[in-house]
C-alpha cells in the first residue's frame, strides 16, 4: 500500500477543483463520475482522495500505471475480482465502524472478506478465519440463515433438538385441523403472523373454519382466511421460550466474539485499505481498457469524448520548460479554448494519479500544484463582482504558483475597461512568466498579448483555428501555432442567429472604432513598452493593489459627482493623499507623464 503525505501531494486548488469539473452532482459529467468503477465505499472513497491529491512521486506513479496495466491486459482475473471478491467486500467500510457491536451475519461477512483476502494480509487472521468456522455453521449462511454452531455448547445442542419436535409437533396440528375441517392437507399451510405460527385456508374454506367453535379466525382477507386454535397457541408459547433460551445464548457467544474482533481492529483496517486499493485499481483499468514537459499527442476530453455523440477532434499538447512553458492561446469565442485547458488540465491530472489518459502518446513531468481560472466566477451570493473575482483567483495563482505548477487561466480582464483589463492581464503574464516561471496556458480576447512572445524566452502563440468561407465563420477546434490576426466575435454573433439589423450596426461600429488601424495599434505599443517600466520603479504591485486602486477611482467619480464646486479642493487634496498611497494609482500616474 502506498501513503500520500499531505505534503507529498499534488495541490489542486478549489478554484481548479470547479472549474476543471473534477466533482459536482449526479447529473452533471465531472472526472470522478467518469474514473469511478468502483464496488466498494472505500474504493470510491479512496478514488475521490486520488483525484484531490495526485501523486508526484514518479516512482508511486509508476507502481500504479503498472497495476492498472497488469489488470488491463488481464481482464479476466479483473473480472473475478470484481465479480466475486469486491462484490463480498462492498459493505466492509461498514462492518469495521460497527465492529464492536456485530451480528451473526456481520461476522460472517468479515470472516468471507479475510478469506478472500488472507494471501494479501498478514498471517494472524488465520486465527480469526479459525475462530469463525469453528462457532458459526458455514454451511447454513448460503441459505442467509446465521447461526451459532449447535455442536459448539450442549444447552445450545438441547434448545435446537427441542425446537424439532415443536415443529413436528406443529405439523401434527396441521394434519388435525385437516381432519377436523375434511380438507386436503395440502390446501392448508403454516405461517408466521405476529411471531407467532397459524394455519391458513383459501376464502373457499372460510366457512368450514367458523363453523367449527374448536377454531378461532384470527382474519380473513378477499382470498384467504387466517386461524388458529388451542394446542397451537401452547406451541407458540413453548417455541417463544425456546427462542428466547437461543437468543441469549448467542447474545453472549457474539459478545465473546466481538471482544477477540477487537483486537484484529486494524488489521481489518488494513484489510479495507488493500481492497480500496485494489478497488480503484480495477476501476482504471476497467475505465480504459525531471524534463519539465507536459507533452501529450491527439489527446482528447476526457469528460466530453465519453458523452458526446460528435466526434471530439484531437489535439496536441506540447509544453516544455525552456522554449513553450507560457502558450498564450487567441480565437473566436465557441472555437474550443475552454475546452482546451480543461482537457489539458484532466489529463495531468489523470495521468498523476496514475490513471490511462485519452491520446496516443504521453510524456508529462510531475506538477506540484494546478491552479485555475476558468469562466468569470462572478459571486452574486457575496456581492463580489466579475472583476473582484479575477482578481482574487489571479491573486491566489500569483501567490501560490510554483515553478513546478499548471496554471489554466481562461480570460482574465473582461470586468473591466478595454486598456485596464489588458494592462493587467499583460501585467500578470509577464510575471507568471518570467518571476515564477511555472507552466501556463492563457486563453486571451486581448490579441495584443501575444506581443509577449518578441518579449519573453519560453513564450509562444497558440490559437484556434476558424476559417471566414463564403461570409461564414467556420470553426475547426485544432489549436495551430501562431496568433490570430483579428476578433470574430461579430462573425460568432451571426452564427449564433443574432438579428441581422444587429449584426450590422456592430460591424459599422467596429469599423469606426477598428482597434486594427495604425493609430491604435500604435497606442498599445506604447502602453506595452511602458508596462516593463512599471515592474523596475514598484516591484511590490500586487492584484490586491489593483482591486483598492479601482475601489480608489470608483469612490471618487460618486463623491465627485455629489460635491458642490466650493469643496472639490478638499475632496481633490483627500484622494490626491489616497493616490500616492496606492502602488497601482502611482503606476498609472507614472505611465502618464512619461
Amino acid at each position: 500500500m502506498e501513503e500520500v503525505a499531505i505534503d507529498n501531494g499534488m495541490i489542486i486548488e478549489e478554484e481548479a477543483i470547479e472549474g476543471l469539473h473534477l466533482f459536482g452532482d449526479k447529473k452533471e459529467m465531472t472526472l470522478f463520475k467518469h474514473l469511478n468503477r468502483t464496488h466498494t465505499k472505500i474504493g470510491e472513497k479512496m478514488i475521490k482522495e486520488w483525484i484531490r491529491q495526485p501523486l508526484i512521486d514518479k516512482d508511486k506513479i509508476n507502481k500504479r500505471l503498472e497495476l492498472v496495466e497488469g489488470f488491463y491486459e488481464n481482464s479476466e482475473i479483473g473480472l473475478k475480482i470484481k465479480n466475486e471478491e469486491l462484490a463480498i467486500m462492498a459493505d466492509l467500510e461498514k462492518l469495521i465502524k460497527g465492529i464492536n457491536k456485530s451480528d451473526l451475519e456481520s461476522i460472517v461477512k468479515l470472516y468471507e472478506a479475510v478469506r478472500i483476502s488472507k494471501k494479501r494480509i498478514s498471517e494472524e487472521m488465520e486465527k480469526f478465519e479459525e475462530m469463525v468456522v469453528t462457532l458459526i455453521d458455514i454451511e447454513e449462511t448460503k441459505n442467509h440463515v446465521f447461526k451459532i454452531r449447535e455442536d459448539f455448547d450442549e444447552g445450545l445442542q438441547k434448545i435446537r433438538e427441542n425446537h424439532k419436535k415443536v415443529e413436528e409437533l406443529f405439523e401434527k396440528c396441521l394434519e388435525q385441523a385437516a381432519n377436523d375441517l375434511s380438507i386436503k392437507t395440502d390446501k392448508i399451510k403454516i405461517i408466521e403472523y405476529n411471531n407467532n405460527l397459524i394455519l391458513r385456508v383459501s376464502k373457499s374454506n372460510e366457512k368450514e373454519v367458523k363453523k367449527n367453535k374448536k377454531y378461532t379466525v384470527i382474519q380473513t382477507l378477499k382470498g384467504e382466511c387466517k386461524f388458529t386454535f388451542k394446542e397451537m397457541q401452547t406451541l407458540n408459547v413453548k417455541r417463544d421460550k425456546l427462542n428466547l433460551k437461543e437468543e441469549e445464548i448467542n447474545k453472549k457467544f457474539i459478545e465473546e466474539i466481538n471482544k477477540v474482533i477487537e483486537g484484529y481492529k486494524e488489521t481489518f483496517k488494513e484489510l479495507e485499505n488493500i481492497i480500496g486499493y485494489i478497488d480503484c485499481i480495477q476501476s482504471f483499468a476497467t475505465n480504459e481498457s525531471e524534463k519539465g514537459i507536459i507533452k501529450i499527442k491527439k489527446a482528447r476530453h476526457p469528460l466530453i469524448e465519453n458523452n458526446s455523440i460528435n466526434t471530439f477532434i484531437e489535439n496536441d499538447i506540447d509544453i516544455n520548460r525552456k522554449e513553450t512553458r507560457f502558450q498564450i492561446i487567441t480565437g473566436p469565442n465557441m472555437g474550443g479554448k475552454s475546452t482546451y485547458l480543461r482537457m489539458i488540465g484532466l489529463c495531468v491530472i489523470m495521468a498523476q494519479i496514475g490513471m490511462f489518459i485519452p491520446c496516443s502518446e504521453v510524456d508529462i513531468s510531475i506538477c506540484d500544484k494546478i491552479m485555475c481560472r476558468i469562466g468569470a466566477g462572478d459571486n452574486i451570493v457575496e456581492g463580489m463582482s466579475t472583476f473582484m473575482s479575477e482578481m482574487k483567483d489571479t491573486s491566489e495563482i500569483i501567490k501560490k504558483s510554483t515553478k513546478n505548477s499548471l496554471v489554466l487561466i481562461d480570460e482574465l480582464g473582461r470586468g473591466t475597461s478595454t486598456y485596464d483589463g489588458f494592462g493587467i492581464a499583460w501585467g500578470i503574464s509577464e510575471y507568471l512568466a518570467i518571476d515564477i516561471g511555472c507552466y501556463c496556458v492563457f486563453a486571451t480576447h486581448f490579441h495584443e498579448i501575444t506581443g509577449l512572445e518578441k518579449r519573453v524566452n519560453g513564450v509562444i502563440n497558440k490559437h484556434v483555428e476558424a476559417d471566414i468561407i463564403d461570409k461564414q465563420l467556420v470553426l475547426k477546434y485544432k489549436i495551430k501555432n501562431g496568433s490570430t490576426e483579428q476578433s470574430l466575435a461579430i462573425y460568432v454573433a451571426e452564427w449564433a442567429d443574432f438579428p441581422h439589423e444587429v449584426v450590422e450596426s456592430a460591424k459599422r461600429k467596429a469599423k469606426e472604432l477598428d482597434l486594427d488601424q495604425p493609430d491604435s495599434k500604435k497606442k498599445i505599443e506604447i502602453f506595452t513598452n511602458k508596462i516593463p517600466l512599471l515592474k523596475d520603479e514598484i516591484p511590490q504591485i500586487t492584484p490586491d493593489d489593483i482591486v483598492k486602486g479601482k475601489s480608489i477611482i470608483n469612490n471618487f467619480i460618486h463623491e465627485y459627482k455629489s460635491t458642490s464646486s466650493d469643496q472639490l479642493i478638499s475632496l481633490q487634496n483627500k484622494y490626491y493623499q489616497l493616490l500616492l498611497s496606492n502602488p497601482f494609482l502611482k503606476q498609472l500616474e507614472q505611465i502618464s507623464l512619461k
